[in-house]
């Protein structure tokens, strides 16, 4: 599922920190030699920077123009932490912003093509601690991803299924109050029935007491009977 946009300021300030990012570890004077990247390859270091914005809405592209930055600064025997921590940042971004049916294979993708073209510049070494550091932050990043997608859905469903249990409540309260109208109209029909009943039996009793006091005898029984 995805996730609601953060607020613009919120988006604007992650984005400058993750730019920001890319571009420090970039053009940082590492002491190893291997991480040091001149020239016109750092065109290719940084330019994941640029497509770091771009990581919330279309994150799958945005971890592929990261990998093909550093696949192209490792044949050239360099391991560029800018382009490796870009892939990083949007692998957390697809993991999160992804399916797990979809976000998991990318990353797993992701993970694969740095271990195997990190020992590039290596001399094939594939265990070599300072690619495998690299590796286990890529993975770290897309299994944090992965948590956060999670617990948004847990949250979610949880609120869904609150939501189900309060509409419930409504309904039910909703019958209980309708069954109580009806029998209060029913009531209200049956008594002013026997009301009708008792006030028509009357009238003939007044008038037929003198003359037919037998007929006012069965008006009075009938009377006695709509009164129980």
């Amino acid at each position: 599922m995805q996730p609601p946009p953060p607020p613009p300021f919120a988006a604007r300030g992650s984005d400058f920190l993750a730019i920001a990012a890319v571009v420090i570890v970039g053009v940082f004077p590492f002491p190893d030699e291997l991480f040091r990247v001149r020239g016109l390859l750092l065109v290719a270091a940084l330019l994941p920077a640029a497509v770091m914005p771009l990581r919330r809405r279309w994150p799958i592209a945005a971890l592929g123009v990261s990998l093909v930055c550093n696949v192209a600064v490792a044949f050239t025997g360099v391991l560029s932490p800018s382009s490796l921590l870009a892939v990083a940042i949007t692998a957390f971004s697809v993991a999160d912003r992804r399916r797990r049916m979809v976000g998991i294979p990318c990353v797993a993708a992701a993970v694969l093509v740095v271990f195997v073209v990190n020992a590039v510049p290596l001399g094939g070494e594939l265990f070599d601690s300072r690619a495998l550091q690299f590796v286990m932050f890529i993975v770290l990043a897309g299994a944090l991803g992965d948590a956060a997608r999670s617990r948004r859905e847990c949250i979610t469903a949880l609120t869904e299924r609150a939501e189900r249990a309060e509409q419930g409540r409504e309904e039910a309260r909703r019958r209980v109050a309708e069954e109580r109208v009806r029998i209060a109209r029913d009531l209200h029909d049956v008594v002013a029935h026997q009301i009708s009943v008792i006030s028509l039996s009357a009238g003939v009793a007044s008038s037929s007491l003198e003359t037919k006091p037998e007929r006012a005898r069965e008006a009075l029984t009938a009377i006695r009977s709509a009164s129980l």
